[in-house]
């Protein structure tokens, strides 16, 4: 599985790393003194199935997440994905939260929301948000595909498209 580490704002680990299951679920116990805090919820390593090309056993690279201070309490959930990562990454390069928010739902058409789970199934239960969390989270592997990128270079282009989209524009 996955490594995960959650950090504050200034780059301490408050909690983790944990190792993801299998289907890249995780559980972290968060201090409840760093839950008044912005943190940063960073994964690395473990593979996946790519969702465009059905490649498995692809190397995953980095995914991330941001919590404002005070978002999260007792049973939070935070899923780390592609719209995830480049809105965290905005705001560790400066953009404020809400901006960064903003710019990325002005270009993509949709607001993340690290709390629904990705889910690319039809099992009873699975809500219609969990699937179009998944959608989304695969439109960035068909997009890495359709540059013609290896599907473990979807996650260095996420980093790509944060710093693009720094200037508050996708060009």
């Amino acid at each position: 599985g996955a490594s995960v580490t959650v950090k504050n704002g200034t780059g301490d680990n408050v909690a983790g790393p944990v190792t993801t299951a299998a289907g890249g679920t995780y559980s972290v116990a968060i201090p409840n003194s760093a839950l008044s805090e912005d943190l940063l919820f960073e994964s690395s390593g473990g593979t996946f199935t790519d969702e465009a090309t059905g490649t498995t056993g692809v190397t995953a690279g980095r995914l991330a997440a941001y919590a404002e201070a005070n978002s999260l309490r007792a049973g939070s959930a935070v899923h780390l994905a592609p719209e995830a990562t480049i809105v965290c990454d905005l705001v560790a390069s400066g953009t404020p939260y809400d901006n960064a928010m903003t710019t990325f739902a002005k270009e993509f058409s949709f607001v993340d929301n690290t709390s629904v789970a990705p889910v690319n199934d039809n099992a009873t239960g699975t809500t219609d948000a969990q699937k179009l969390a998944a959608l989304r989270a695969m439109a960035f592997s068909r997009l890495t595909g359709d540059m013609s990128l290896p599907p473990a270079d979807q996650f260095p282009l996420l980093s790509e498209i944060a710093a693009d989209l720094s200037d508050g524009v996708l060009n």
